[in-house]
Formats: structure tokens, C-alpha cells, sequence
């Protein structure tokens, strides 16, 4: 960090603490990795290091599993250290207020006892009026088992639109979206869209090998003939499965001529009945894509004038990079991916990126930019499952900041449809509009509308 050298900063929320060493006096991380010889502790760039990860990309994949449940902890004198609990309420659970304790044990003796108080609302909260999806690298679902837990942990964050299928190899790609989505079924992920991200279906059939550096895209008939022939049969599978929509994502970061050779890709794809999704900068986008596709993800600002020019064009906007996956910071997460993106009118919200290998080589490095996207993860991957970060559960709790919001705004809606209650209407109204998405404290925004909700009930 400029002025202050390197600093270290609370980031995995682990059961087992000992999965990361940290070395106070030189502010690295040492990771245990599962290497040949069994469990070592490495940290990027000091000897040893070389010897285990892959030679070629300097990505190790062998990361240890961290526990399934929380281990004991070692607390030094004069130090603290940072627990995080999340309860998680059963459908069934009635309405009311609930106690337990939280209790610190140090060899077998009570150092202290904490009071848990927990309300349980009578009402259940809606789903988020927007959509909700995360970036996956596809290397990432290389191992079945890891790729259910990827999925439940999406599921569990509030994520509506997964981007990502299971990704085997010497497996074509039908079949593992066959797979993908009879997995996803059995974890009941929801099925409003299927995102086929930078699919073959589209560079292979239509935009060639690459997506880069593309001027010009010719459909001929034939091209055109295979592309429709493969699409309805994607179209049969997804149906097969109840997903309303197929969404295609493409077109990544192009800009000029670039986009403009898109142009015939996105009349085609509508024409079939599916979608088309282009995440870009605010710039030239819309006077060459404006109207033309479907969703256009913004990269670089979330402002209700720029939701308001793709609306009147008759196209949906998301917000990403809102910050980039990485930025150690809850409250920032919680904001920017909520109720900011609510208050500017976005229809959906994304985020580079959910996890790669190299994270590891980042967390363990002793130097910084070691591992180029590394730094972007929003969680990190081990042999066969992932370890959330405080930067995740704060897109959790974004996610659920507009699930309130939501609720609200429906009960808004139908009390005014049904005519009763027009005081506590105007009152939730006029609250809704005073929220300061920007700078307001989201504990109390939250128990605000908690209040709205029970009057409107």
C-alpha cells in the first residue's frame, strides 16, 4: 500500500485457521498445500515454491481442504481475532425472538459467555427484483465435487444466474451442460435464464476461434443453418429442464469496429428467440449497440442516467466491476453490489471474479501482482470446494439488502392496487425515495424497511 509498505489484511473465513501461517514480521501469508511429499507451508517467491506448483502457469492445484466444521484457535496474548458467524434460519421456523449463547472455552473452562438474541420476522422475504450472477473461470469445475460446492455456495450467496457449466475433460460439450444441468436441478438453482457464456455455438458456428480483434463477421447460409440446428437443440435441453430463457454472453470488451462486427450476431440470436448480453465501458456502446442487443453490462459506473438511455432503448442494464472481486472491504461489497445498483434502476448486478487457482499465488505471494486475475477472487478453491472472504458475504448481504427492498416495494404495489392502507403507503414511499444508497447506514436502511414491511403487512 502506497506510504504504509505491505500491510496485512483479514480476508478467508476459515474453520480451520491453520490451513494459512501468517508471518507478522514479513507481512506474507504461507499457504498449506498438499504437495507430493504431504501438507507444506509455501509462500510465492521463497525457496521451495518452484518445486510444486505447475511449471508452465505457476498455479498450484493442490490447495489443502479447509474443515468442515470450526477448530480450536490460538489466540496470543494482547491480540485479537476476528470470528464471523452466519445463522441460518429453517423455512419452518415461527415468527418470533430466539436466544442461545455463544460460549469461549479455553481448556475446558468458560472464559466468557455471549448472549445470541435472533428475531425471526413473520413474513418471508421475496426473491431480488433484479438478477444476480458471478464471472467463473470454466478451469475452475474441473472436479465434479468441487463443482457442487461452487454451486451450493453460489445458491447460498443469493447468485440467480450462474454463468458457468461443469468443465471435464475428453467430454463434448453437450453432454456436460446435459450433466451441468442435472446437477443444478438436484440443488434446485433457479430457472429464469440459461447463460450461455462465450459459447461455441457462437464462435464456433459464427465468430470464428476468437473474439478478439474481430472487424468483420459474414453469416454466410450454411454458418447460419448449423447455428440454428445447434441452437434448437440446446433450446430442447433447456426446456427439458423448465429454463424460460436462453441468454447467449459475447462480444467481451469490444469496442469501434470491433462491436460493430457483432452487430449481425445479435440480429441473428434474436431472431431465433434467444438473447444477447455485451459487458462494455460507458462510451461508444450504446451509439453502436444501443437497441441492438439485450443486456448490456456497464464495466465502469452505475448511475441512474445510464439505466435510464438503455430502458428508453428497450434494453436491460447490470452493473460489474462495482468494485472488482478481491476488494477486502464487507460494507463496500454490501453497497455497491445492493442497494446502489437498486437505486440507480440496474436490472442486474455481476462480478469479476468468483475464484481461480492462482488466488492462491496472490494470498501466498511475497511480492504484489504476482498472479495477474489471482487478485479479483471473490473466493478461494481448494482440492474440491471453496473458502469464503469477507468480501463474499458482503455480496450476500447486498443481495439480501434488496430482497427487503423488494418485499416492500411489492406490498407498496398492492396496497395501492387494493386501495387500503394509503397512509403507511405514502409513508413507504416517501421513505424509499430519501434512501441514501450512497453514503446512508445500511443496518439501519434495512431495520427502516423492516418497520415499512410490518406496517404494510
Amino acid at each position: 500500500e502506497p506510504g504504509r509498505g505491505r500491510i496485512l489484511m483479514p480476508e478467508l473465513l476459515l474453520n480451520d485457521e491453520n490451513l494459512v501461517q501468517v508471518d507478522e514480521e514479513k507481512k506474507i501469508s504461507r499457504i498449506r498445500f498438499n504437495t507430493p511429499e504431504g501438507p507444506k507451508y509455501l509462500a510465492y517467491g521463497e525457496p521451495g515454491w518452484q518445486d510444486y506448483p505447475d511449471r508452465k502457469t505457476q498455479t498450484p492445484f493442490w490447495v489443502s481442504n479447509d474443515s468442515g466444521t470450526l477448530l480450536p484457535v490460538d489466540i496470543q496474548a494482547s491480540t485479537n481475532k476476528q470470528f464471523w458467524i452466519t445463522v441460518k434460519v429453517p423455512e419452518e421456523a415461527k415468527p418470533g425472538q430466539y436466544q442461545g449463547k455463544i460460549n469461549l472455552i479455553s481448556d475446558g473452562s468458560t472464559l466468557k459467555e455471549l448472549n445470541l438474541i435472533l428475531s425471526v420476522l413473520p413474513f418471508k422475504l421475496s426473491a431480488p427484483y433484479y438478477q444476480t450472477s458471478v464471472w467463473v473461470h470454466e478451469g475452475a469445475n474441473s472436479i465434479e465435487k468441487r463443482y457442487r460446492n461452487m454451486v451450493k455456495n453460489q445458491i447460498e450467496h443469493g447468485i440467480t444466474v450462474l454463468m458457468s457449466h461443469l468443465n471435464l475433460r475428453d467430454v463434448d460439450e453437450f453432454t456436460l451442460w446435459e450433466k451441468t444441468l442435472k446437477i443444478r436441478q438436484e440443488i434446485r438453482v433457479p430457472t429464469e435464464i440459461l447463460l450461455l457464456a462465450e459459447h461455441p455455438l457462437i464462435y464456433r458456428e459464427l465468430a470464428g476461434a476468437s473474439h478478439k480483434g474481430l472487424t468483420r463477421i459474414d453469416i454466410t447460409e450454411e454458418k447460419k443453418k448449423r447455428f440454428i440446428e445447434g441452437y434448437q437443440k440446446y433450446r430442447e435441453l433447456a426446456n427439458s429442464y423448465g429454463y424460460k430463457e436462453i441468454w447467449f454472453y459475447m462480444a467481451d470488451e469490444r469496442d469501434g469496429k470491433e462491436l460493430e462486427a457483432w452487430l449481425p450476431v445479435y440480429e441473428l440470436v434474436r431472431q431465433i428467440g434467444a438473447k444477447s448480453m455485451t459487458a462494455n465501458h460507458i462510451g461508444r456502446t450504446f451509439e453502436i449497440a444501443g437497441g441492438k442487443h439485450d443486456v448490456f453490462v456497464c464495466e465502469n459506473g452505475v448511475t441512474k442516467k445510464e439505466a435510464d438511455r438503455w430502458h428508453a432503448a428497450g434494453e436491460k442494464i447490470w452493473a460489474t466491476w462495482t468494485p472488482s472481486g478481491g476488494v477486502e472491504d464487507f460494507e463496500v461489497n454490501r453497497r455497491n453490489h445492493g442497494l446502489l445498483v437498486w437505486k440507480a434502476g440496474y436490472d442486474g448486478v455481476t462480478e469479476y471474479l468468483y475464484g481461480k487457482e492462482n488466488g492462491w499465488v496472490e494470498a501466498a505471494s511475497t511480492t504484489t501482482g504476482a498472479a495477474g486475475d489471482g487478485i479479483y477472487n471473490m473466493v478461494y478453491l481448494t482440492t474440491d470446494g471453496i473458502i469464503d472472504t469477507i468480501q463474499w458475504e458482503g455480496f450476500r448481504e447486498a443481495v439480501d439488502d434488496v430482497r427487503y427492498i423488494t418485499t416492500l416495494e411489492k406490498l407498496v404495489a398492492q396496497a395501492k392496487k387494493s386501495g387500503k392502507k394509503q397512509k403507511e403507503v405514502t409513508a413507504a414511499e416517501k421513505y424509499l425515495k430519501s434512501i441514501d444508497a450512497k453514503y446512508g447506514n445500511l443496518d439501519e436502511i434495512r431495520n427502516n424497511v423492516i418497520e415499512h414491511i410490518l406496517k404494510l403487512r
